[in-house]
């Protein structure tokens, strides 16, 4: 499956949850990645931002 298509996904689940709004300093998105080539450990790249 494409990143971009799951990405769509991903934005899809979240703007159906009724999750109350952050305040600062929490963010309202946090996206992380793991991947991994099956051999060594996974990398992970968090991200985050008051919006998708």
């Amino acid at each position: 499956m494409a990143l971009s298509d799951l990405l769509q996904q991903a934005h899809f689940e979240m703007m159906s949850v009724n999750a109350p709004e952050h305040l600062a300093p929490h963010p309202a998105c946090i996206l992380f990645f793991n991947i991994c080539d099956g051999k060594q450990h996974a990398y992970t790249h968090i991200s985050i931002g008051n919006k998708f």
